[in-house]
C-alpha cells in the first residue's frame, strides 16, 4: 500500500489504539488508490519502487498523490463523498492524467 494505515489514521484523527475501524480503512485506502489510478490511466508506485517495462505509464507517487488519497478516504470513511472527485482533488491530479492533442 502507498498510504499504511497509520498514516490514514493520523489524518483521520483516529488513535492508533482504536483498531475497530482498521480493516475499513484499508479497504477504503486501496480504493481510493485504484480510483486516482483509474482517473489518471497510470499506476502509482510507492517510494523507492523500479519501474516496470510493460508499456504502462508509472509514477512513484509524490506528496501530492499521498493527500489525494488520504482526502479521498476521508470523503469515503466520513460518508460525506459523492462518489466524484471534489475539485481540489482533480486539481492534484491533473499533472498526471493523459491529455489528448488535437
Amino acid at each position: 500500500m502507498i498510504v499504511d494505515l497509520t498514516d490514514a489514521k493520523r489524518f483521520l484523527q483516529i488513535e492508533e489504539e482504536m483498531t475497530e475501524h482498521d480493516p475499513l480503512i484499508t479497504s477504503l485506502i486501496e480504493a481510493a488508490h485504484k480510483r486516482i489510478q483509474r482517473e489518471c490511466n497510470c499506476v502509482f508506485l510507492p517510494s523507492g519502487s523500479s519501474y516496470p517495462d510493460d508499456g504502462k505509464r508509472y509514477f512513484i507517487a509524490d506528496d501530492d498523490i499521498l493527500l489525494v488519497i488520504k482526502i479521498l478516504v476521508c470523503e469515503f470513511f466520513e460518508g460525506r463523498g459523492s462518489g466524484n472527485i471534489p475539485s481540489h482533488v482533480d486539481f492534484m491530479l491533473h499533472p498526471y492524467k493523459e491529455h489528448a492533442i488535437g
